[in-house]
């Protein structure tokens, strides 16, 4: 396979159009060998994860039968016997309490050196009578002491006496399993000293497990988390809204304490329902985050206690939504994971099937990995459920990796073929000053940073990129020799034609709000020197990666702060290393970059198969308004109006609205009344297809004034979904080819933009198996094609000026 590998990608980047031959002239990259090279690789990786997964049962039973199975887990055990404290039984045990008898933290030392926070689970084996498992539920510190509370499965003497856990943490009693020594008839709490002994020491085998689950919660997650980045199947609970009027939600009551950094995590894809939220109303942890699971997005956040929200993409169309508190009361509540048709909005119509794929939810210390959850599956009877069920081990449909490989394919043919615009940074005058552009961010401590910028070398060719609070670096890059050096791991990657992309990264010292700069400096010295107000350098991009993961990326500079600098956009062209510069032409693709984009459409959008992909490789600031069954015209079924009547809800400063209609308004329904009648060209009501489309023209401009419409014909079904095909007649004697045609027509008629998806993009009656669920609704298999077939639209489009 590596010969494979080398040999495509030798042939995609030969040096003449016949290899050897130099008077065949030179080659220039074409993308349909680039993305055969990509497959190949994509090939070798499915192979490679393959064996991985076929691995992941025999290690889970070697696991599983290598450990005893304990009832709970701790996080430490007791090493040395607590400070002065006063003990209270509560009701036999029940809401038994350890109170220090000082104000003050309780210190790591005191278990094993461990790491020690509110809610954590420690196992007190030193103090006679008081001994057993306890919650940590308050820390302490220099204004109240520290709490130990019983744990509420370990407080009665039925309890104690089938006590059995495992220590997960500390340094020396690490992996190793306890029993409680004493039978329930001999326990009363309180008074007897209670003792355990060790039955199984895995101190040695959990070490390696340990290491092997790396920052997640078990291992079972860290497996599924590299099966979904390759598109690989996993199992998950599915959850499913009822019908009718409904609020629905999953969730689970936790007493939690004061001045405490939780986060609340779910990892979930959207299967019909394309937005979630996570959200408490407890009186001092406050949240409410919406997030949206189509584009990964988080739309909405609030809250007097919330610190952050994020949401990452796993692969295969899952999305990891954290939201980050710190409370500041203790208290008991509801923690909600709540599935929605539209951001925030509850109740709404739930048609009893739409839902999502949920993998896990879980409540955590901040910086720890122990989920303080029961169980992190919303089947489990632990959870609370409201007008949903939850339905255990549910295959979630493999998804293939191409979006990602698209992407890099996109971006690898811009890097050697491409132009984009970018912007001139103009230096100002002034003596022994310094000239830079910088933007605010919040760090957090802990978390790596990765701050770049692609610059281009004019009469300036040295800069620096700075930051001096929560995480530092100061590293000066030479345009001149593709190098830098500093501090904060500089690095300097030559991208031909004078641009070099430079970075920087170091780990974050404590969270803090600090300035990203980018320092101009002059041929020798600098920071500050004498600028001359004339002398430029080139800036393509700006990014900030944390953990790896990519947090922002810019093209516009417009909102950055400048000091002694201006900022021209799109008066330089970035030159991709084998692309003629002297050809000023440019893709588009700069034109699309953060175009805030409203995407309108029945479950083929909802699914956010197409609509992530296209987010993806054109840089979009997506909003998916899809609904499940609707159709955009008036008519009996329960989708009626459904793409309509989401036209209130599109953003007022929305730059494209793109509108995928027809599907349901042809083949929906069991009777005519079902389907949407056809009308006319110049019908302008909802009460026909045609009107509809006009309508919503109209009733779209209302909503955002600027906004350029862009509408997509609908596609034929292959024969396995035969009610949308191409061939078949629906209930009022219309064929998908009028409605197709009915598009075309009202596109031309209102002067609006339409891409052929369903005449021209081979999506359609003939289509693969694998780019379909079901005949009709994509995979992303299918919607990395038509998110690529769009984009090249979109491309056109813009270079045609249609976006600015």
């Amino acid at each position: 396979m590596a010969g494979e590998i080398k040999a495509a990608f030798n042939t995609a980047f030969r040096d003449y159009v016949t290899d050897g031959i130099p008077m065949s002239g030179k080659n220039p990259p074409k993308k349909s060998e680039i993305r055969l090279a990509g497959a190949i690789v994509q090939d070798a990786i499915d192979t490679e994860m393959a064996a991985r997964i076929a691995d992941k049962a025999e290690l889970s039973a070697q696991i599983f039968s290598n450990a005893s199975p304990p009832l709970a887990e701790v996080a430490a055990a007791q090493t040395v016997a607590l400070p002065s404290n006063v003990y209270a039984n509560g009701t036999a045990g029940v809401g038994a309490t350890i109170t220090a008898s000082a104000n003050g933290a309780l210190a790591g030392s005191y278990f094993d050196s461990a790491t020690i926070a509110a809610g954590k689970r420690l196992f007190v084996g030193l103090e006679g009578t008081k001994n057993g498992v306890y919650v940590l539920t308050q820390l302490g510190d220099g204004t109240k002491p520290w709490i130990l509370t019983r744990a509420t499965d370990a407080d009665t003497a039925d309890k104690l006496g089938l006590c059995n856990f495992a220590v997960i943490g500390g340094a020396t009693l690490y992996g190793k399993n306890y029993k409680c020594q004493q039978k329930p008839a001999d326990i009363t709490v309180g008074t007897t000293a209670l003792t355990f002994a060790v039955i199984k020491d895995d101190s040695a085998f959990s070490g390696e497990v340990v290491a092997a689950r790396g920052p997640e919660s078990s291992l079972a997650v860290r497996t599924d988390k590299a099966a979904l980045q390759l598109g690989m199947s996993v199992k998950a609970s599915r959850v499913a809204v009822a019908s009718g009027s409904v609020t629905p939600a999953c969730y689970r009551n936790f007493a939690y304490s004061s001045g405490v950094t939780y986060e609340h995590v779910a990892r979930i894809k959207a299967d019909g329902l394309p937005y979630g939220q996570l959200i408490c109303n407890g009186a001092g942890a406050a949240y409410t985050v919406d997030f949206d699971l189509a584009n990964g997005r988080v739309v909405g956040q609030t809250g007097a206690n919330l610190v952050a929200a994020t949401i990452t993409a796993l692969g295969s169309g899952v999305f990891e939504c954290v939201a980050k508190l710190t409370t500041s009361a203790g208290g008991s509540a509801n923690i909600q994971f709540r599935p929605s048709q539209a951001a925030g909005t509850f109740p709404f119509t739930g048609d009893g099937v739409a839902g999502a794929y949920v993998l896990g939810l879980e409540w955590r210390v901040s910086g720890t990995v122990t989920n303080l959850f029961p169980s992190n599956d919303p089947a489990d009877a632990t959870f609370t459920k409201v007008s949903l069920t939850a339905t255990a081990n549910q295959v979630i449909p493999s998804s293939s990796a191409l979006p990602s490989l698209q992407a890099t394919v996109a971006a690898l043919d811009l890097l050697v073929n491409g132009k984009k615009v970018a912007s001139k940074i103009v230096e100002g005058t002034g003596t022994g000053v310094d000239v830079r552009l910088y933007k605010g961010v919040t760090v957090t401590g802990g978390k790596t940073y990765e701050f770049g910028v692609d610059m281009k070398k004019g009469e300036r060719s040295r800069f620096a990129l700075f930051s001096n609070a929560g995480v530092a670096f100061n590293s000066v890059f030479d345009l001149r020799s593709g190098s830098g050096s500093g501090t904060g791991s500089p690095a300097a990657k030559v991208l031909g034609n004078d641009w070099v992309s430079a970075s920087v990264s170091a780990a974050a010292s404590s969270t803090a709000t600090t300035n990203l700069q980018v320092r101009i400096y002059p041929d020798a010295g600098g920071p500050t020197y004498n600028p001359d107000g004339v002398s430029s350098i080139g800036l393509a991009r700006a990014w900030l990666k944390e953990d790896g993961v990519l947090i922002w990326e810019e093209t516009d500079f417009s909102a950055w702060t400048k000091n002694n600098l201006t900022v021209t956009a799109n008066s330089l062209l970035y030159v991709g290393a084998l692309a003629n510069p002297t050809v000023t032409f440019d893709s588009g693709a700069a034109k699309l970059k953060g175009k805030k984009t409203v995407f309108l459409g029945t479950s083929i959008t909802a699914q956010g198969n197409y609509t992530g992909a296209l987010a993806i490789l054109a840089g979009l600031s997506a909003t998916n308004l899809g609904v499940s069954g609707a159709s955009i015209g008036q008519n009996s079924h329960y989708g009626s109006l459904g793409i309509y009547n989401q036209i209130p809800n599109i953003p007022g400063d929305t730059e494209i609205v793109i509108i995928e209609a027809g599907t349901n308004d042809f083949g929906a329904g069991a009777n005519s009344g079902e389907n949407t009648p056809l009308g006319v060209l110049g019908d302008t009501s909802t009460a026909s297809f045609y009107g509809a489309l006009y309508a919503a023209v109209v009733a779209i401009r209302a909503q955002a004034p600027n906004a350029v419409i862009v509408f997509l014909s609908p596609y034929s079904s292959t024969s396995a979904f035969a009610s949308h095909a191409i061939g078949t007649v629906n209930y009022r004697g219309n064929t998908l080819v009028q409605f197709q045609q009915a598009v075309d027509e009202v596109s031309k008629y209102t002067g609006y933009p339409m891409i052929d998806v369903g005449r021209r993009s081979r999506i359609g009656y003939f289509m693969p198996a694998a780019w379909t669920s079901d005949g009709l609704h994509v995979t992303a298999t299918g919607g990395a094609i038509f998110a690529a077939y769009v984009f090249e639209g979109l491309l056109a489009l813009a270079r045609a000026g249609l976006f600015g």
